[in-house]
């Protein structure tokens, strides 16, 4: 395996590789640490803080930290729960900040019943250096133990008889190892080593992979942790569900209240994000101010979403179910009117006019639904001033004659403010018994 400069332009950031043994991100309330491994050994679903180690404290804009006390690891550590294994090749890698500087040892993680396998700063390591050592010969991550926040990832491939240590993913060291094997009842301890003092600052992030990482691998852990960013923003005007956003054309993101938001997916550093509406809410119209940039080194906070109500849209339909009429017979017209935009329509205006019909003996009846608001019944020519908030319809059942002396057909037009609709029947003589 050999070094790679970081890329200089980096997209967004998904997840990386989920480990096989141990994972943490301590980001949960309280002293239980869920391991999010892929393949957890027997007995290690959760794991426990013992003593004053506490978890779900600040690190970076996507990680959350386990903190250290420096005091003595016999009663503060974490409980992995894992009876130590290492056979084959392995990953080993955490972040860290905040460490104390100090030619004092604090030890960070280790199994003093499996041949001693611990790593440290401060005495043999050196001030702001890592060791990792005990069964494999000693690997420093140079600079790794520091106030800043660091990545260190220690991968172990037994094929080539190498153990390699990157500092933010960048190659620092490489050291031939013999074979490298070493088990026990356990527990393997994180934030501490057998009863010597504890971590001493922060830890983020930590993953034990039962296999050697690549260095595109290690790259995404990097870039993920400590150089992705979270875009998000504020909404306001919302009145109803059913606003989807998205960024990138991907991370769909419903949003059904006023207030803050923020995408799922972090994003990394010196790459693009492009927010947009996928879905609008039923009645209402949002548009995206601040919608696209790029990623600086902190998150996106100032994407703004502003929905309104849509205008009134009226829709008017009228049909008798039928294509005929008979001289001097009745005709049953249902007139619906629907408004499908956000804004209540009021003092709305529904007319008619007709051909070959006696309007003077019309009558006609009025069913309101969602809220609308019309004239219960009513004689002669239909027509009515109504209501309709979004989404209400108004059904009328309007009864009109046939004149006598209508020609071939009958006409019923009626309109509302931006609507029409008509309804043609051809008039017929039926013989005696059949309609």
């Amino acid at each position: 395996m050999g070094s790679c400069a970081l890329l200089t332009s980096l997209s967004a950031a998904a997840e990386p590789p989920v480990p096989e043994i141990l994972y943490y991100k301590f980001n949960e309330a309280g002293t239980t640490v869920t391991n999010h491994a892929s393949a957890p050994p027997a007995g290690t679903a959760t794991a426990t803080i013992t003593n004053y180690l506490t978890q779900d404290n600040a690190f970076s804009d996507t990680a959350q930290a386990l903190l250290g006390t420096g005091t003595s690891s016999a009663t503060d550590y974490v409980n992995t729960n894992w009876a130590t294994s290492l056979s084959g090749s392995w990953t080993l890698s955490f972040a860290t900040s905040n460490i104390a500087q100090s030619t004092s040892t604090y030890y960070i993680l280790g199994d003093i019943n499996a041949g001693s396998f611990r790593c440290f700063s401060g005495g043999v390591a050196g001030v702001g250096n890592w060791i990792l050592r005990g069964p494999p010969t000693d690997v420093y991550a140079t600079g790794a133990a520091g106030i800043a926040p660091h990545m260190t990832t220690f991968v172990y491939d037994q094929a080539l008889g190498n153990i390699y240590a990157y500092v933010d993913a960048v190659l620092v060291s490489t050291v031939s190892q013999p074979a490298i094997s070493a088990s026990s009842a356990g527990p393997f301890k994180v934030g501490g080593y057998s009863s010597s003092a504890n971590l001493n600052g922060h830890m983020a992030d930590f993953r034990f992979y039962s296999h050697a990482l690549t260095q595109s691998e290690i790259t995404d852990i990097y870039n993920y942790v400590l150089k992705s960013h979270y875009v998000g923003g504020t909404a306001s005007g919302i009145v109803r569900t059913g606003l989807v956003l998205q960024n990138n054309a991907g991370d769909d993101l419903p949003v059904d209240a006023d207030g803050g938001f923020t995408f799922a997916t972090p994003v990394a550093e010196g790459s693009g994000y492009d927010v947009t509406v996928s879905a609008q809410p039923p009645g209402q119209e949002c548009t995206v101010s601040n919608s696209s940039g790029s990623v600086a080194s902190a998150n996106v906070t100032d994407v703004a979403v502003t929905c309104a109500d849509t205008p009134a849209d009226l829709v008017i339909t009228v049909d008798d179910g039928s294509s005929y009429a008979q001289y001097g017979q009745p005709v049953d017209y249902l007139v619906t009117l629907t408004n499908n935009g956000g804004t209540t329509a009021s003092d709305v205006t529904v007319s008619s006019t007709v051909s070959g019909l006696d309007t003077a003996a019309a009558q006609w009846s009025c069913t309101p639904g969602g809220g609308a608001t019309c004239t219960d019944k009513g004689n002669g020519p239909f027509g009515d001033t109504v209501t309709v908030p979004f989404n209400g319809t108004l059904s009328w059942i309007v009864t009109i004659p046939v004149l006598s002396a209508a020609g071939d057909t009958v006409e019923f037009d009626v309109s509302a403010p931006g609507t029409s609709a008509s309804d043609i029947d051809t008039v017929a003589i039926f013989r005696d018994g059949f309609e």
